[in-house]
C-alpha cells in the first residue's frame, strides 16, 4: 500500500515539474527563486472572461494524462480542476499556500509549495502493477468554486469514469503486470531491450540529473559515424510514456517528428505524427481484453499490443525522402503473457475476464485508478 502511494506521489510530482518547466500553460510558473512553490490560474469556469483553452489547459493535461479524458468526453473544465485539486490534497508532498495565491483580479491564481518526497521505498523489480484500491475521501467543496459536488460525504468527482464501466466490457486480470517491455531498433537491427517497472518514464538520448525522480530509459549508443547519432542529438528533452492499467500513453517533447502505429491507429497508410506537447492513448488495455477473449472463443485472430515510435530525420532538402532511422517498439508485459498461456490457463483467463466484463463486478476495478 505504501509504496502504491509513493509511485502514485511520485508520478504526480513528476508531472508537476515538468510542466511547470517547460512553460508551456500561461500562468503556470515558479513563485520563488529556489522553485520549491509553483502557482496555477485559478479562474472560476463561470466568469465571462473565463478562456478554456488556457485556463483549463493545465487541469485538462492532468486528466488526459492519468487517462481519465479523451476528446469527445463530456466532462469539462470544472471537474478537470476538481480532480487535480483532489490530487493535490490527497499527496503529502503538496502543500497550499494561500497567503501567496491572488484570488482577486482579472488573473486569480494559486500557489502550491512542493515538499519533501515521502521516505517510502521504491516498487522492486518484478512488482505487479495492479491498481491498488482505494477508497474515497470526503473532500469539502469550496464555497467560492462550483467545481465538484460532495453527496452524503464521499467524493464524487471520480463519478465521469465511474460512469464509463458499462461501456469497459472486459478489464484486465487484477494482478496484471504493466510493467514496459522496449525494444530499440536501429535501420532495422534490434540494438538493445529494456524493461521499466516504474508507472511512467522518459526516453532521451543522454541521462539528465533535472527530472526529478522520473525514471529515464537511455537510447542505446550507436557508432558515432552513424546517421542514427545525428538524430539521437536531436531528441533532446525526449518522449514521456505511462503505463498503467488503462493502456499506453505517449507525449512528444522532442522537436523531431515522431510517427507511431498501434492497433488502435486510424484508418488509412499514416504517418501518424504524434503532435507537441501533448498526450496521446496508443493502447488501451480493455479493447486489448475484449478481442483477447474473442481470441479464445476462436471468434477471431490473435489481438496486436504492440506500439511502435519511429523516429524520422528532418529533411534537408525538398528533394531529399526522409527516413525512419530510430524505432522504439513498446508493449505492456501482461499482454504478451496472455497471449502465450497454455489452452487451460487461456480457458480461466476467459471465465476471469468475462466476469469482470460485467458491469455489476467491475465497479471496484472502475474506482481504482492512482491519481
Amino acid at each position: 500500500m505504501a509504496s502504491g502511494r509513493a509511485r502514485c506521489t511520485r508520478k504526480l510530482r513528476n508531472w508537476v515539474v515538468e510542466q511547470v518547466e517547460s512553460g508551456q500553460f500561461p500562468g503556470v510558473c515558479w513563485d520563488d527563486a529556489a522553485k520549491t512553490m509553483f502557482r496555477i490560474p485559478w479562474k472560476h469556469a463561470g466568469k465571462q472572461d473565463f478562456r478554456e483553452d488556457q485556463d483549463a489547459a493545465f487541469f485538462k493535461a492532468w486528466a488526459i494524462f492519468k487517462g481519465k479524458f479523451k476528446e469527445g468526453d463530456t466532462e469539462g473544465p470544472a471537474i478537470w480542476k476538481t480532480r487535480l485539486r483532489c490530487a493535490f490534497n490527497k499527496s503529502p508532498e503538496f502543500e497550499e499556500v494561500p497567503e501567496n495565491a491572488h484570488r482577486d483580479g482579472a488573473e486569480p491564481y494559486k500557489v502550491y509549495r512542493l515538499l519533501p518526497p515521502s521516505g517510502t521505498l521504491p516498487a522492486q523489480p518484478g512488482t505487479q502493477k495492479s491498481p491498488s484500491k482505494r477508497h474515497h475521501s470526503s473532500v469539502s467543496s469550496e464555497k467560492e468554486e462550483e467545481e465538484g459536488t460532495t453527496k452524503n460525504g464521499t467524493d464524487t468527482t471520480e463519478a465521469p469514469f465511474q460512469g464509463d464501466q458499462v461501456s469497459l466490457e472486459y478489464l484486465p486480470p487484477p494482478d496484471s503486470d504493466y510493467s514496459l517491455l522496449l525494444t530499440f531498433i536501429y535501420g532495422g537491427r534490434v540494438v538493445g531491450e529494456a524493461q521499466v517497472q516504474s508507472l511512467d518514464c522518459r526516453l532521451v538520448a543522454e541521462p539528465s540529473g533535472s527530472q526529478c525522480g522520473m525514471e529515464q530509459v537511455v537510447f542505446p549508443k550507436p557508432d558515432p559515424r552513424e546517421p542514427t547519432q545525428r538524430l539521437l542529438s536531436q531528441i533532446e528533452r525526449g518522449v514521456l510514456v505511462a503505463s498503467n492499467s488503462r493502456g499506453l500513453f505517449v507525449q512528444r517533447l522532442c522537436p523531431i517528428p515522431v510517427s507511431w502505429n498501434a492497433p488502435q491507429a486510424p484508418p488509412g497508410p499514416g504517418p501518424h505524427l504524434l503532435p507537441s506537447n501533448e498526450c496521446v492513448e496508443l493502447f488501451r488495455t480493455n479493447y486489448f481484453c475484449r478481442d483477447l477473449a474473442r481470441y479464445f472463443q476462436g471468434l477471431g485472430p490473435p489481438p496486436k499490443f504492440q506500439v511502435t515510435l519511429n523516429f524520422w530525420e528532418e529533411s534537408p532538402s525538398p528533394n531529399h525522402t526522409p527516413k525512419s532511422l530510430i524505432t522504439v517498439q513498446m508493449e505492456q508485459a501482461f499482454a504478451r503473457h496472455l497471449l502465450e498461456e497454455t489452452p487451460e490457463e487461456q480457458a480461466a483467463t476467459l471465465s476471469l475476464l468475462q466476469s469482470l466484463g460485467d458491469p455489476s463486478s467491475s465497479s471496484p476495478l472502475c474506482s481504482s485508478y492512482l491519481l
